[in-house]
């Protein structure tokens, strides 16, 4: 049986406003009483019946998005990343014959999973940008670890739906600037795993996806979360999304990406694989050098302060981490 979260349904409820949600199959209680009909609206009028009842199984699972979030969507998206971003663009060169476009056209979702981008999607705007810009990213540190077209799609799926977790927390501690206490950090830290078991029990991702989902935010080092994760436990396709997200907060965080880069995969060594820093550090490279042969101003007079306070940060996340940990211990 399954509870409704409903920071997840208020997201639901919220795109009801715009988009025709209905039931694609007879949502049921776990004691088998019919809820709401195939076919059958979800919006705010359901919202307190579908709260009041454990499920017989995720609601997610039951429910469709009426014209939500089309893969077709995706590539056009991700021209407009890569026509932006040069370091996007340096990244996907460095690897012989990749094609990002290709990958995402030819790309499938089962309902439940376009519907549940859809519901991602809604938040607001730079949501889907940025699972799309992370998809991109992935399968390109890949190379040819990701040379499988299933293992491609898994991992395409994987990065469009990483943050899919950030549906189910209190949407006040995720407000841009909001300072947090060490108790609500550990809830916003669980967004991976309520991601990962979603995505477990949900057609068209399963177990495979959700592995790589719950490890976004670790690190080679044991310094990442939710799990502290360390060393040859983590994936390589783990790491390899939780690069690609990295990368894609530093080109949506302002200019001079490939700098900023290239100074945070070396900033804490043992973050990473190295084969992930080489591949970052050879489109960054090719970033600088279109750059200089087109004279535009890197700021490097700058970076040394912008390092300093990437160390501090660093240095907090760390202490939060430890924090976190203790808190978790008392539980």
């Amino acid at each position: 049986m399954s509870d409704v979260n409903p920071h997840y349904l208020d997201h639901v409820v919220k795109l009801s406003e715009t988009s025709d949600i209905e039931a694609s199959e007879d949502i049921v209680s776990g004691t088998g009483m019919k809820l709401l009909a195939k076919g059958a609206k979800i919006d705010a009028r359901a919202r307190e019946r579908l709260l009041e009842f454990r499920l017989s199984k995720p609601l997610e699972n039951m429910m469709r998005v009426v014209g939500g979030t089309d893969p077709a969507v995706f590539h056009p998206l991700a021209e407009t990343l890569l026509a932006r971003h040069a370091l996007l663009r340096g990244i996907c060169a460095s690897v012989p014959g990749f094609d990002p476009i290709a990958i995402l056209k030819a790309l499938q979702l089962s309902d439940n999973v376009q519907s549940l981008l859809s519901v991602y999607a809604g938040q607001g705007t730079g949501k889907l940008e940025h699972a799309v810009g992370v998809a991109v990213i992935t399968p390109a540190l890949g190379g040819s670890l990701a040379a499988n077209p299933a293992d491609t799609t898994s991992l395409v799926i994987a990065a469009l739906t990483h943050d899919v977790g950030e549906l189910y927390i209190d949407p006040a501690y995720l407000a841009s600037g909001v300072k947090l206490s060490s108790q609500q950090w550990k809830h916003v830290a669980t967004h991976p795993i309520v991601g990962s078991h979603v995505l477990a029990a949900m057609p068209g991702a399963g177990p495979r996806i959700a592995s790589v989902v719950l490890a976004h935010h670790e690190r080679l080092d044991g310094f990442g979360y939710p799990q502290g994760t360390l060393g040859t436990s983590l994936s390589m396709a783990g790491q390899m999304v939780a690069v690609a997200e990295m990368l894609m907060g530093l080109m949506e965080s302002g200019r001079h990406a490939s700098q900023r880069a290239a100074v945070a995969m070396r900033l804490v060594p043992g973050e990473f694989h190295r084969r992930f820093v080489d591949r970052v550090m050879q489109g960054a490279r090719a970033d600088t050098a279109a750059a200089e042969a087109g004279s535009v101003d890197h700021d490097s007079g700058g970076l040394a302060t912008r390092v300093s306070g990437m160390a501090a940060t660093n240095a907090h996340v760390r202490r939060k981490h430890l924090e976190v940990e203790e808190q978790m211990a008392r539980y």
